[in-house]
Order: structure tokens, then C-alpha cells, then sequence
């Protein structure tokens, strides 16, 4: 399990590092764009603009039972 997973977790460890500075702008114009950006998350086009493939599981577990 560790050897499937270990390269899509590190991957997702290191976009949530890069994307950690978003969510905590240091200035005020920071701070409303992100805080717009956040209010439009709904639509489809906005989150995919905003975040990418950082966030999307593309990744299938084997079936365990």
C-alpha cells in the first residue's frame, strides 16, 4: 500500500505547500481576491482556473475486499 501510494501523496504534499501562501495573503488586496476568488469556488470554471490539477484524485485504490 506505502509503495502505491507514496509518490501521489508526496505530490499532493508538496502542491499544499506551494498553495499554503493563498489561503494566508499578506495584504489587504490579497485578502479580497482571495476571498473572491473563494466566493465564486461553485462554479466549475473558477475552480478549475484557481486550483488546477492540485487538488483533483486521479488516482484509483485497488479493490481491497
Amino acid at each position: 500500500y506505502e509503495a502505491l501510494m507514496r509518490g501521489f501523496i508526496e505530490k499532493k504534499q508538496k502542491a499544499a505547500r506551494g498553495f499554503a501562501s493563498v489561503f494566508a495573503p499578506k495584504t489587504r488586496f490579497g485578502i479580497g481576491v482571495r476571498n473572491l476568488v473563494t466566493q465564486f469556488m461553485g462554479l466549475p470554471v473558477v475552480a478549475d482556473l484557481a486550483l488546477g490539477q492540485s487538488v483533483r484524485d486521479d488516482f484509483a485504490l485497488p479493490d481491497y475486499s
